[in-house]
């Protein structure tokens, strides 16, 4: 869409592709050398007339190496977004990612198109730290876990339990999943409910299986019936 856009919209200058954050820096420091941006991987850029497209960047090895992001420039802010469906107007709300893209490759999905194919995701540890950061600095009490697909085996168990270590006992959080991953840990959802989750978004997508096999879910009707 990048050489679409860039023919469609003259306003438009630069555009980012993909993956984000790395690509930014480097662009913000060269803003005011447009002759350096062919040198800045993962962008497209009209120079001259002309349109160019940059060989893309490679995808963040570590994602616990990016820093949180600016909470500081919407303190004042903070305090008035609401997840009112799911809990209320009295519980501050905030969202953090905890992976990103998926294991699976769902035809209907972009998600795992975007981020190449892979799954990335933070420790347990971490994603627990930054609820309590955002409970205790900005007096978050829902919290969105932004993940594509909360994933299966241990990882589960371990996120429950790093947080029911930290003491945020106000502490209501949401997350999308897959059903077959529900159905097959459903031993860790006693404590999941326990360190504050209160909403799950499943993937159940159809009620017919030979269009669930389309899709490739990998799914069956069963797993969305045992829920």
């Amino acid at each position: 869409m990048a050489e679409e856009s860039l023919k469609e919209f003259p306003e438009i200058d630069v555009i980012v592709r993909g993956e984000g954050e790395e690509t930014l820096v480097e662009l913000v420091k060269n803003a005011k050398r447009p002759s350096a941006f062919p040198r800045v991987r993962g962008i497209s850029f009209r120079y001259k007339g002309k349109i160019f497209h940059n060989a893309s960047r490679t995808l963040i090895d570590n994602l616990e190496d990016l820093p949180y992001p600016g909470y500081h420039l919407v303190k004042d802010l903070t305090q008035k977004y609401h997840f009112a469906a799911m809990a209320g107007r009295k519980a501050p709300y905030a969202l953090i990612e905890g992976s990103r893209g998926c294991s699976h490759s769902c035809s209907f999905c972009t998600q795992w198109k975007h981020w190449q194919g892979t799954w990335r995701t933070k420790s347990p540890a971490c994603i627990a730290e930054e609820m309590t950061f955002c409970y205790n600095n900005h007096g978050s009490r829902f919290i969105w876990l932004t993940d594509d697909n909360l994933g299966s085996g241990n990882r589960i168990g371990e996120i429950a339990n790093e947080i029911l270590k930290r003491n945020v006992k106000e502490l209501m959080w949401f997350v999308q999943a897959r059903c077959d991953d529900i159905v097959r840990n459903e031993s860790f959802l006693p404590k999941l409910r326990q360190s504050g989750l209160r909403w799950v978004l499943l993937g159940v997508e159809n009620s017919d299986q030979a269009i669930l096999n389309e899709y490739g879910k990998k799914i069956t009707l069963e797993d969305a019936k045992k829920l």
